[in-house]
């Protein structure tokens, strides 16, 4: 077999493999999302420990920045029962690639500190502290690579020579 065919397979089954995902990641957490606005219940937590991590990346250039995740582990009782919780966002994940935007969300998330959260009342160990909507951008960009993916597969297929 051709090694082009192969390869125009093979995008092609990947491209719907990531177009897939990506639909199905946004219509999942837009799901989670309209449960969460109309059954979750707000209650006050107690931020038990909070941090930054620094993680290193590089972008298309080669260009290496640093991005700064928080970390939060809060603590709340629902009916009388002790609860702990570790999600910021429901939908997406807290980052900043400014250190001073990291270091004043630390310092509004000072052990001990005081923080409304939302949780679900069917699973009071399910929390966040903000119900946010997932991006319909990330869905676009991952929906849109997939299909990119199997348009050059197409496009392969259509360059290769007659047998």
């Amino acid at each position: 077999m051709n090694t082009l065919l192969l390869l125009a397979l093979g995008m092609a089954l990947v491209g719907i493999f990531v177009a897939i995902w990506g639909a199905r990641t946004y219509r999942r957490q837009g799901a989670q999302h309209a449960d969460a606005s109309a059954r979750w219940k707000q209650a006050r937590a107690t931020v038990v420990d909070a941090r930054i991590i620094e993680r290193e990346r590089s972008d298309s250039n080669d260009n290496d920045y640093t991005v700064y995740e928080p970390r939060l582990r809060y603590s709340y009782a629902v009916g009388g029962a002790a609860h702990e919780g570790e999600r910021i966002n429901l939908c997406s994940a807290e980052s900043y690639s400014d250190p001073s935007k990291a270091e004043q969300w630390l310092a509004a998330h000072a052990p001990g500190t005081a923080i409304d959260i939302w949780y679900d009342p069917g699973r009071p160990g399910e929390s966040a502290c903000v119900i946010d909507k997932p991006s319909l951008l990330g869905a676009i960009v991952t929906v849109g690579v997939g299909v990119g993916l199997v348009g050059m597969a197409i496009w392969i297929l259509f360059m290769l020579p007659a047998d």
